[in-house]
């Protein structure tokens, strides 16, 4: 029964297990280890992520939008009849960290998804009709659920291919 356990669920053997070496993945990076990795290798789609990268990071851009819908929400409920500027004060902020976290999060997620392919051994150029197709409004439903899907799915092997040698 602990072999069964063991195969089921034993972390990679191809990973790193040092944080700072962005040759490997790290498997099981805490949320700090993620987010460090994730902007050290901010506009690099050469080498693998692991799930906890990926979700970490996802978690982290998913926080930080909250934050900036949660304001502009406040300042959209207590602006009232008068239109006073002082009021709106909630709502451009809110617009403004959305602008930042799209700006901070965007680029950067885009290579990390590429890593993320990598990491189930599938091409990096598999993003392009994801990046193509999210705009079309049915169609981008299906793909944030593929990309869903690509955060899911367990690591494979055979992705030690595209791990960067530096």
């Amino acid at each position: 029964m602990t072999d069964y356990y063991q195969q089921q669920y034993e972390v990679p053997t191809a990973g790193t297990r040092n944080p700072d070496d962005l040759t490997s993945p790290l498997y099981g990076a805490t949320f700090g280890q993620a987010l460090r990795r994730f902007f050290a290798s901010y506009l690099t789609s050469a080498g693998r992520a692991s799930r906890s990268e990926f979700w970490w990071v996802a978690l982290a851009a998913a926080g930080v939008s909250a934050v900036g819908i949660v304001l502009i929400a406040i300042g959209n409920a207590i602006t009232g009849d008068d239109g006073s500027g002082a009021a709106m004060f909630p709502t451009i902020i809110g617009v403004v960290v959305l602008l930042v976290s799209g700006f901070v999060f965007g680029l950067g997620s885009i290579c990390l998804t590429i890593r993320r392919l990598h990491d189930i051994n599938a091409s990096g150029w598999w993003y392009l009709p994801i990046f193509l197709l999210g705009p079309i409004p049915l169609v981008g439903f299906l793909v944030y659920i593929a990309i869903i899907v690509i955060g899911v799915l367990p690591s494979n092997p055979a992705g030690i291919r595209f791990d960067s040698r530096s």
